[in-house]
């Protein structure tokens, strides 16, 4: 074996209603290049105005402070479903959908040694979702 990891799973936020801005705590990706991270919306806020965008961060070791590698989100409040970005070198940055997933974005670039996800909206209340992430080698 060359050193390169299987992939793996990875439960960041389990279902649960949050408010609309949350953040996780930081995640420690040691010896994975990419991963696809899921956020699985399940309920819309209950005083929906605009929808949930999620973030991807990554944390800049120095500072400690965090920047934007990929956004996703909609202006349709009271759509569930799955919404996924993959982060990963060289992935097709071209549009498009995956059969099964409400929107998708693909970023061509590294994940980080440390990252996180974070949730915003206008809204106000609660939205129940969950964020996982499939770490590849």
């Amino acid at each position: 074996m060359s050193g390169r990891r299987d992939n793996t799973s990875l439960t960041l936020l389990p279902s649960a209603a949050r408010p609309v801005v949350s953040k996780s705590t930081d995640f420690e990706n040691v010896g994975y290049s990419g991963g696809v991270f899921h956020f699985n919306v399940s309920s819309p806020t209950s005083s929906p105005t605009v929808g949930p965008t999620f973030e991807v961060q990554g944390r800049e070791v120095t500072s400690g402070k965090y920047y934007t590698i990929a956004t996703i989100g909609t202006t349709d409040s009271t759509s569930t479903g799955i919404r996924r970005v993959a982060v990963y070198p060289g992935a097709s940055t071209a549009g498009g959908s995956a059969l099964g997933v409400y929107e998708q974005e693909n970023i061509s670039t590294p994940l980080p040694h440390t990252f996180r996800v974070t949730s915003t909206s206008a809204s106000t209340g609660a939205l129940t979702f969950s964020v996982s992430v499939d770490l590849i080698g």
